[in-house]
């Protein structure tokens, strides 16, 4: 009898678990693909139990073989970090196991944020708590953060929190402190949760006491914060732009409310940053006019409970559960993102927007009880729209091509995806495929005053540019070769050959130091170029200066015994050779 009565309470929450089942049915045959590779298949420290100290005190970055800004280099997770060593251990570098725990992962944030709205909004009936429930576990926005295996950093954020809220809920203050806590340590958002917590208390009415609970849960998650200061220190990373600081925070917030309410075309980049012809950057009228459309939102209804409109009061209240967590990603500093928002950051904001669509689906059947047939047609064709749009995202996830060339079908001046469809074309052999991409991504980068990311593509299409030459086009290989030593001497990257139309003079301290860490960007190349025009000499020198400084670069050990080689110094090759050997514990192909 007490299931037969359950069961019209409990149908939301089972058919959203389903929803989230169907839309996700192909998550688990995608790949490892974006930040996937770095962070998780090739960071050194998730391949042993014995790393657990390493990983859970050094910054999430640490181990990624990117090269990153200084906004990154501080960010600290150790909750994720300690999940993708566990999960790694596990199931090692096969990728379902790591998107089955994604999906489990977002059915579990799903039940607990339907019952978060259940009790947040006693009077709503099931259908509108289906609603709300439907939106969090279905929105198309959603794929991003659970269909991409390194999207787990909000899932783990949002799964403590509303972990947290159930024990805050039941006057377990510590228990809840201890999971905000958790959440902190998965995602540095999470420091704005003892802000709703009062927020929530003196908008719902809410009867009982505060302040020592919250005292008590607040002091715990300063404490994490310091923790997590001690073992990473914050960085003073990015810069205000205080002139372009309101139309940037502005347009920020438009672009996630129209993600909310349009999150169409389905993109990694929604907000791509543009610039005009004399490098400023353009702000979207429709997205600055939508964040101030928000505010205005939200300060009308602040001001309507100001003047005592008790009733609005719960409105404001799940507003705020939207525009709270957005706060840290508003780009109040301009970090140098390529984009200004990502779905994924709505992960926890839309639970506020939830809250909203469920209070107001009530009301609608509250004021007119016929409209319960209408609420219902609109909920089945929105889950049926989701659902498909899901799935189609979902599978662009599958590999790193079709992810990629989908962002690039998109925006073919997404200079992120650019360089990701080259590189996938220089490791698959098409090289002219590979120059033209490299030759697009330079010219888009250069419209948009990225220096480091046009010098990138600059020097990516000097070694296609090589990779086209070698054997038969000698002229051009000689070309490139002057081109890579004057770089190396006079800090100029210029050419005028061609495809080949850059003039960067590289003045940063920075920007020479990235170049010069990795091998692979100038002193590799440059190296081949010399060998290549039959300069073996000169290649000789370069080569043993680069195995010196740089000893784990396998391609400077096998291009050296080449040299050797090539230079008739056969005692020199096979001394290289078994260098090379004791190195890499294997023979090294020339």
């Amino acid at each position: 009898m007490n299931i037969a009565k359950s069961l019209p309470r409990q149908w939301p929450l089972m058919a959203c678990v389903g929803l989230v089942i169907v839309a996700y049915a192909r998550a688990p045959f995608g790949g490892f693909v974006w930040d996937d590779v770095h962070l998780i298949l090739r960071d050194p420290r998730l391949q042993s139990w014995s790393s657990i100290v390493d990983v859970v005190s050094s910054s999430f970055w640490s181990g990624s073989s990117l090269t990153i800004n200084e906004f990154y280099a501080a960010v600290y997770r150790p909750v994720v970090s300690a999940a993708y060593l566990v999960e790694m251990q596990i199931f090692g570098a096969s990728p379902i196991g790591f998107h089955v725990v994604n999906i489990v992962l977002h059915v579990a944030c799903t039940v607990l944020c339907i019952r978060w709205i259940a009790q947040r909004i006693p009077s709503a009936p099931p259908l509108a708590v289906f609603f709300g429930g439907m939106l969090f576990a279905v929105h198309p926005s959603r794929v991003e953060t659970v269909g991409w295996i390194s999207g787990c950093v909000d899932l783990w954020m949002v799964f403590w929190i509303l972990l947290g809220l159930r024990a805050w809920e039941s006057r377990r203050s510590v228990l809840a402190g201890v999971l905000f806590a958790l959440a902190l340590l998965s995602k540095e958002v999470a420091v704005v949760v003892p802000l709703l917590l009062l927020t929530d208390h003196f908008l719902l009415r809410r009867a009982t006491r505060i302040w020592k609970p919250w005292s008590i849960a607040t002091a715990i998650i300063a404490a994490a914060f310091v923790f997590r200061v001690w073992q990473v220190p914050l960085v003073a990373a990015g810069r205000p732009g205080w002139a372009e600081m309101p139309e940037r925070v502005l347009s920020t917030l438009g672009f996630f409310v129209q993600r909310v309410a349009f999150p169409w075309p389905q993109t990694v980049h929604p907000a791509a940053r543009a610039y005009d012809e004399v490098g400023n950057e353009i702000f979207a009228p429709s997205a600055v006019a939508l964040g101030v459309l928000a505010v205005f939102c939200a300060a009308a209804l602040a001001f309507l409970v100001w003047r005592g409109r008790a009733r609005h009061r719960p409105w404001l209240a799940d507003s705020l559960w939207f525009f709270v967590p957005l706060l840290p990603t508003l780009n109040f500093l301009d970090i140098d993102a390529v984009a200004r928002a990502s779905d994924r950051f709505l992960y926890w904001p839309l639970m506020g927007v939830c809250a909203l669509a469920a209070r107001a689906v009530t009301r609608v059947i509250r004021l007119n009880a016929t409209m319960h047939s209408a609420m219902s047609g609109l909920a089945a064709g929105t889950s049926v729209l989701f659902i498909l749009a899901t799935a189609v995202h979902v599978s662009h996830f599958k590999t790193d091509y079709t992810l990629w060339a989908h962002e690039y079908e998109v925006d073919q001046s997404n200079t992120e995806a650019l360089w990701a469809l080259a590189g996938i074309a220089k490791y698959e052999g098409l090289s002219e495929s590979a120059h033209q991409l490299c030759t697009e991504g330079f010219q888009a980068a250069d419209r948009k005053r990225y220096q480091w990311t046009a010098i990138r593509f600059a020097l990516c299409q000097l070694e296609t540019s090589l990779d086209l030459a070698t054997p038969n086009d000698p002229e051009t290989i000689v070309y490139v070769r002057g081109v890579y030593d004057e770089l190396m001497d006079k800090s100029l990257l210029s050419a005028d050959r061609g495809s080949l139309m850059f003039n960067i003079h590289v003045t940063s301290e920075t920007i020479r130091k990235r170049l010069m860490a990795d091998p692979n960007s100038v002193a590799l190349p440059r190296a081949r170029a010399h060998l290549a025009s039959g300069n073996t000499d000169q290649a000789i020198v370069q080569l043993e200066q680069i195995t010196k400084s740089y000893p784990a670069a396998k391609a400077g050990w096998r291009m050296l015994i080449a040299a050797y080689r090539a230079a008739g110094e056969d005692n020199r090759a096979v001394a290289a050779a078994d260098q090379a050997r004791l190195l890499f514990g294997e023979e090294l192909a020339e």
